[in-house]
């Protein structure tokens, strides 16, 4: 939740640490921006990070977003885990493909760089972007396997083949151009062409298109499972909620009915139905839905699962929203053991959670250990993103509230001093001159 300046009462203040990994196979509520939203002039596309503009169709301002993107080694990380190369070897390419081959790859790298920040976070964003992108990209290739797999015709496997090949180049274009010439006779393999391409333009970010895409399939199939999923966190995304809650309960229906019911699927269907519930703020049928996902994902898979960790954190928000701070803790505290064992301690997500414990901590007015939760949240900021970044400046200033509360006014000031300190570099004026206000006040008292 992005942090609000409140004149009368700091504790309100607080709020804003909530939640940034709202994170499941299929839920998160990333995209802000539509297709539409995109507008790149044949010479000109720009993004904002870290405060500056650059134009990633000028060889030089690419270069310098070059240089200060790859200081934050957590996002390349993740860059390279996508592309499957790193952003210099992207600014290569680019310079030796035609313009109209590049244009879905400089609107997909728009939107990654320059959504509005959703958590109050411009780089936490941008991670929870590629997080979700990666896992897309992961499952159209498992698709494409499948539908290999499932396939007698020759021709339909070469096609797949060819996709899979210009995905790894990000040709899209391509890909789109390949289907619509392929010629078959075949209902089921025209339904899974097109949700192949409904899937493409999700990756583009192109909803409009990948709408209708999703709904020809369904047309062709309309009680195949996949359609009917994929198409159901479509319209989570672009808004429809009630819609979406409809197409995902009509996909669980189908597969409990399977006498070989992947569990796997079935976790994630509950899963996407707590999500929608969970932006409609219905927190407790939320709750029903995501803890349904929990105890399939810990019977099929075991605690130290991925998957199961980020339902332990979809539950643990829910939890959080509905005022059920202790619950909120003990499912945090899990996605964080399994987090530590999975990917290590030294990671965004977790510096968040740790905040989010602090934060419950708070809300129950146990401030010593809200102290302590958000001490090791700063301890992995200053180790990941770094202390001039505005995750670091909200949690020293959750850190100075909890000391305030907490009768220790020195402590306050020292934090919200470091706040102060980063909201300068990061330009940040309405925090300077909040907690500016605030240091004032305690040197008054």
């Amino acid at each position: 939740m992005i942090l609000k300046f409140y004149q009368t009462s700091f504790i309100l203040l607080i709020l804003f640490i909530n939640s940034i990994y709202i994170s499941a196979d299929d839920n998160l509520d990333l995209y802000e921006f539509r297709s539409e939203s995109y507008k790149s002039a044949a010479e000109a596309v720009i993004i904002t990070f870290e405060g500056k503009t650059y134009n990633l169709k000028d060889k030089k301002s690419f270069i310098d977003f070059v240089r200060t993107f790859s200081k934050y080694s957590f996002l390349h990380k993740k860059f390279i885990s996508f592309y499957e190369r790193t952003i210099s070897d992207i600014r290569k390419m680019l310079d030796t493909r035609e313009n109209v081959s590049n244009q879905d790859l400089y609107k997909q790298l728009f939107h990654i760089f320059s959504s509005k920040s959703k958590y109050g976070n411009h780089l936490a964003e941008i991670e929870t972007n590629f997080d979700k992108l990666i896992s897309e990209k992961l499952k159209l290739l498992e698709e494409i396997e499948r539908l290999h797999n499932e396939s007698f015709n020759p021709k339909f496997q070469e096609l797949l083949f060819l996709i899979t090949d210009y995905l790894q180049f990000h040709q899209y274009r391509d890909i789109h151009q390949y289907c619509d010439e392929f010629q078959t006779d075949s209902k089921i393999e025209k339904a899974n062409i097109y949700y192949l391409q409904a899937s493409v333009y999700f990756l583009t970010f192109n909803f409009e298109d990948s709408e209708t895409l999703i709904k020809l399939a369904l047309t062709n199939e309309p009680e195949n499972t996949f359609f009917l999923k994929f198409y159901g966190y479509l319209l989570n995304d672009i808004g429809e909620i009630d819609k979406a809650i409809e197409y995902n309960k009509k996909a669980l229906e189908i597969d409990l009915k399977k006498e070989n019911a992947d569990p796997k699927i079935s976790a994630s269907n509950y899963n996407n139905i707590g999500a929608s519930y969970y932006k409609q703020k219905k927190y407790v049928i939320a709750i029903e839905y995501y803890q349904k996902a929990l105890e399939i994902s810990r019977l099929d898979a075991d605690e130290g699962n991925p998957s199961t960790a980020r339902y332990y954190n979809d539950v643990a928000l829910a939890y959080d929203k509905n005022k059920d701070f202790k619950q909120a803790i003990e499912n945090y505290q899990k996605a964080i053991e399994i987090d530590t064992r999975t990917v290590g301690e030294e990671n965004i997500i977790t510096a968040t959670n740790y905040n989010n414990i602090g934060s419950a901590y708070f809300n129950l007015q146990d401030f010593k250990k809200a102290i302590e939760y958000f001490e090791k949240a700063i301890e992995i900021d200053l180790k990941t993103v770094g202390k001039n970044n505005r995750n670091t400046a909200s949690h020293y200033g959750n850190l100075g509230f909890a000391y305030l509360k907490n009768n220790d006014k020195d402590n306050a000031e020292k934090n919200f001093k470091n706040v102060i300190k980063i909201s300068k570099k990061l330009k940040i004026f309405d925090w300077v001159s909040f907690f500016e206000q605030k240091v004032v006040q305690i040197q008054n008292n």
